[in-house]
């Protein structure tokens, strides 16, 4: 049995972190923006696109986006895939596809499957970004995007000559956010409006990047609860140390509470974080919950697969169950993946 919580303290210093009654009573004091019921239909909807990409990454042009569960909305959608991308070092994986009745073009990111990914996940050392000055982005989402940076920016720039008014999205749920991130940087070069939709992002750059990335575009930045994967890489401080800092993009949308229905979360239960550093919302958590990162208005895969049952009751695939018990009976080559990427480290 998984148990169903664990300590902060497991994997970092818990100098940031707070009581639960403290961040609730921070969030219920501020003046924030209120969230709609739009607004959550809107992340239902893109939740449904960020976990539609393990689908779909590997069909051709004029296929139409298609999930064997949990996207009933993105088929309604009748997306056309324009094309596909792998970058073969990183194993990242990605589609554009177009949306005639929304008017937009959308570029989905695949998650977290493979060592590779992992791989860069944690390589994150800080480089120059070129789209801001004194901007610094992750090294291993940087590298990761410039593998299929060219093929996506062409396929979209193809698509924006045909469909001048459509606007640009980009989604991903975990390392598919963080690639939506960096990859909206570029886009917005193009000339349309961008928006991105994460689902479970980490952080990809210092508060240049990011400050630009929030300034630039319309952001929609989803954390569930208690997820630890939008806690790392950490935050530079006195703290943490290092020689390098990571902020967010903003706004966060923060997902709290247990709702019946997690698919149709309450509007009144989404809290609205603004900063790149806001410890209001999941960067304040006091615990970490990884079931909670496979599940964002419902259970991040689009694949029937084999469920188990965790300990706290939400079912979750089998193969996340096995990785999650790895982690904690202390299997070295999957704890170096995850447990490594909440170490900071110095630059070279």
């Amino acid at each position: 049995m998984l148990p169903r919580v664990f300590p902060l303290a497991t994997l970092l210093a818990t100098a940031f972190a707070k009581s639960s009654s403290q961040v609730k009573e921070g969030l219920y004091a501020r003046n924030g923006v209120l969230v709609t019921d739009e607004d959550v239909e809107r992340f239902e909807l893109y939740s449904e696109y960020a976990r539609s990409a393990s689908c779909n990454v590997d069909k051709g042009p004029d296929d139409q986006v298609t999930c064997e569960v949990n996207c009933d909305n993105v088929i309604k959608d009748e997306a056309i895939i324009d094309e596909t991308f792998y970058g073969p070092v990183s194993d990242v994986a990605a589609y554009v596809a177009v949306v005639e009745k929304r008017e937009q073009i959308v570029v989905v990111f695949r998650p977290t499957i493979s060592d590779e990914n992992w791989t860069t996940n944690c390589n994150y050392t800080t480089i120059p970004s070129d789209v801001v000055e004194g901007g610094m982005v992750h090294g291993g989402f940087h590298y990761a995007w410039s593998e299929i940076s060219v093929g996506i920016t062409a396929s979209v720039t193809k698509l924006h000559s045909i469909h001048p008014t459509f606007t640009i999205v980009t989604v991903g749920h975990s390392l598919g956010g963080a690639l939506a991130s960096v990859a909206a940087a570029d886009l917005i070069a193009l000339g349309p409006p961008v928006e991105i939709y994460t689902y479970g992002a980490p952080r990809v750059g210092n508060d240049e990047l990011s400050s630009f990335i929030s300034a630039t575009t319309t952001v929609s930045r989803v954390t569930n609860n208690w997820d630890p994967i939008p806690l790392v890489p950490l935050a530079e401080g006195p703290v943490f140390g290092g020689q390098y800092e990571y902020r967010h993009v903003s706004p966060e949308y923060w997902l709290t509470g247990q709702p019946e229905d997690e698919v149709h979360w309450p509007a009144e239960d989404i809290k609205v974080c603004e900063g790149g550093l806001n410890m209001d919302c999941n960067s304040g958590i006091p615990w970490i919950n990884f079931t909670q990162h496979s599940l964002y208005f419902g259970p991040m895969n689009c694949k029937r697969w084999t469920w188990g049952q965790a300990s706290n009751g939400v079912y979750i695939p089998d193969y996340v169950e096995d990785e999650i018990t790895k982690i904690f009976s202390g299997d070295i080559s999957v704890y170096s993946g995850i447990g490594d990427c909440f170490q900071p480290k110095p630059k070279p």
